[in-house]
């Protein structure tokens, strides 16, 4: 694909550098000032292939034998779709954005998103590690798991609601591990990383009482008291030290 558009660029250079008649001399000046004139374009531009799919009881849609997942309350419904060179976008009927997928050129593939599954996950934890949504999360997600949530997929699955309900980055999460390890945590849960993310994107920034919702304020409680535990565990630690 990238050879593909060095070729078109090239060639395009090619075509408007040509002088065909004495009416395009100086054309390659004149399209040099024109990009300086325009505005921007207000929204998305691009060439897409625009279709209507039916969402199966998988939760995904199928375009040219290739499966993209979309939010499982949408299963049994339809949706619009726009087909780029590169990825596909999916809306629903009320023209939200629900889901964005790499486009495939491959046969039969499942491109499958984790947070579009998260409810049924809740009720099949043992499945969790072993589902294809799972396995094409970013390895670090992976590692975070296999380390620190092995033996709770719920909890995992609650931070990775989390994560998804708040636009998270998975690079915090993994910055919030190193915080929490640092700390001489031992055991994690999700409200653990929801703290540490809380202090690692907030920075210094203070909250205004207007600003603090109900998920706020309980998040801000459960911080006091895991760290209240932290300075505990240290403390045991610490005495344990000086017996020995």
């Amino acid at each position: 694909m990238e050879e593909a558009r060095q070729w078109l660029t090239r060639t395009c250079m090619l075509i408007n550098d040509g002088q065909c008649s004495p009416l395009t001399v100086g054309k390659a000046d004149w399209m040099a000032e024109e990009p300086d004139a325009l505005q921007a374009y207000p929204g998305e531009f691009g060439c897409f292939e625009l279709a209507e799919c039916k969402v199966d009881k998988q939760s995904t849609i199928c375009f040219k034998n290739n499966h993209y997942s979309v939010p499982e309350e949408l299963a049994g419904g339809s949706v619009t779709v726009r087909i780029y060179s590169e990825k596909t976008v999916i809306y629903d009927n009320e023209h939200r954005k629900v889901a964005t997928h790499r486009r495939s050129y491959g046969h039969r593939e499942w491109i499958v998103d984790i947070n579009h599954y998260i409810a049924t996950l809740m009720k099949k934890t043992a499945a969790l590690e072993h589902s294809e949504a799972f396995l094409q999360m970013p390895e670090s997600m992976q590692v975070i798991y296999n380390r620190y949530f092995k033996k709770d997929g719920r909890e995992f699955l609650a931070l990775v609601r989390h994560v998804r309900d708040n636009g998270i980055a998975y690079e915090t999460v993994v910055k919030a591990a190193d915080l929490l390890r640092q700390r001489g945590l031992k055991v994690f849960t999700a409200d653990h990383f929801k703290v540490a993310i809380q202090a690692i994107t907030a920075g210094d920034e203070p909250f205004r009482d207007d600003q603090k919702t109900d998920g706020f304020i309980e998040i801000e409680a459960g911080s006091e008291d895991i760290l209240a535990q932290l300075e505990n565990v240290m403390g045991k630690a610490a005495g344990t030290r000086k017996t020995n």
